[in-house]
């Protein structure tokens, strides 16, 4: 039973982080187009997206590199080979600080 619990949050937080950083990679596009451009007097929502984006990268400096790597491979990056960590981690210690950095990265972000 204990093991389903793990194996449900483990997944769990997969998903939000998921979540996280597809809207962080829309929340990016969408500046990057707005830079330079002057507003049209509408309320503008610039400012929620830099907030949002701020608080990703305030969440990510609050990791070790170890954890850094494995956040950005598997979530922010899109990488093609889904196995890119065999050539410096073991499995057991891949998933160990996988599981340490995605609880970390989201208590930080809910905090930021």
């Amino acid at each position: 039973m204990k093991n389903d619990f793990n194996r449900n949050t483990y997944h769990l937080m997969e998903i939000k982080l998921s979540q996280i950083a597809a809207r962080y990679s829309l929340c990016k596009e969408w500046l990057n187009k707005k830079e330079g451009i002057v507003s049209s007097g509408e309320k503008d929502t610039e400012v929620h997206y830099a907030t949002y984006v701020s608080r990703v990268d305030s969440s990510l400096k609050g990791l070790d590199e170890n954890q850094k790597t494995i956040i950005n491979n598997d979530f922010f990056f899109q990488n093609a080979y889904p196995f890119w960590w065999e050539t410096f981690y073991s499995q057991s210690t891949y998933y160990r600080v996988k599981k340490a950095a995605m609880s970390l990265f989201l208590r930080n972000f809910k905090d930021a």
